[in-house]
């Protein structure tokens, strides 16, 4: 038995089954998987613990997928009020990355939209005000923070979109669909995974 081919997982669509288990099913062949997932500390994952934990699921007869996607940048959050956008960035509001965060956003909408943008900008708004929406970002810039090289262009990067009450994260598929309607840049599962459930 050989592990999946992560790169060839862009072709199944996901399916959660009973008992907490997971099916990718390509044509008429389901490939079952009892997923498991370990969260390590930001630079844990090449610790003599992390080894460790590795061989023994090997031991057992298990495989496993290790992913791991870093951004290099801040993370930017953002959400509406009242018609009005709230957002901040490295632990408060009104400084020069909150401010970043705010101009690539515009600028994504103008570049992506065109005459349009401001409308489309508007529907965001609203939804964000409306769903009671939070949504956070990491923003890469050229010009903030450290890189270890630099990006080709300035972005924001999809990675949660929460309730604005309760904090509680949404499904991915939210993101997936934001993704879509918005074209913003996503930080989850690829959307060809889930092409058939939207």
């Amino acid at each position: 038995e050989n592990p999946i081919d992560p790169w060839v997982l862009l072709n199944y669509r996901f399916f959660p089954l009973a008992d907490g288990k997971q099916a990718f099913f390509r044509n008429d062949v389901i490939v079952q998987v009892d997923a498991a997932s370990i969260f390590l500390p930001k630079f844990d994952n090449a610790g003599e613990f992390t080894r460790q934990e590795y061989q023994s699921i090997e031991k057992d007869g298990g495989h496993m997928l290790v992913a791991s996607v870093k951004s290099s940048g801040s993370l930017w959050l953002m959400t509406a009020m009242d018609g009005k956008v709230t957002c901040s960035s490295e632990n408060g509001a009104g400084n020069v990355y909150s401010a970043a965060g705010m101009y690539t956003l515009v600028k994504h909408f103008h570049d992506k939209f065109g005459a349009a943008w401001q409308q489309e900008y508007l529907e965001l708004v609203n939804f964000l005000d409306r769903k009671r929406v939070s949504l956070g970002f990491e923003l890469v810039t050229r010009c903030l923070g450290e890189h270890g090289s630099l990006p080709n262009c300035d972005h924001l990067v999809l990675n949660v979109a929460m309730d604005r009450d309760s904090l509680a994260p949404y499904s991915p598929l939210l993101l997936v669909r934001l993704k879509e309607r918005f074209l913003l840049e996503v930080n989850v599962i690829p959307t060809e995974c889930f092409s058939e459930s939207l």
